[in-house]
């Protein structure tokens, strides 16, 4: 649902929360709070190929950072 046009000018931040079975609710919002975006039941499909392992680390560590 969009709430508000997103400024791409100002700063905006996603927050994330688990939802039942595995799935996000995700909510968009500006510096001041503001909801802009939200996203509920959001879920990712596996891509049935293989990635080089050392294209992951930058993934890994940013989410071990945010945990």
């Amino acid at each position: 649902t969009v709430h508000e046009p997103v400024d791409e000018r100002k700063e905006c931040f996603a927050v994330a929360e688990r939802a039942a079975g595995g799935a996000f609710d995700v909510t968009v919002v500006d510096g001041a709070g503001h909801v802009l975006i939200e996203v509920r039941g959001y879920e990712t499909v596996e891509v049935p190929l293989s990635v080089d392992e050392k294209l992951l680390d930058p993934f890994r560590t940013a989410a071990a950072t945010t945990a």
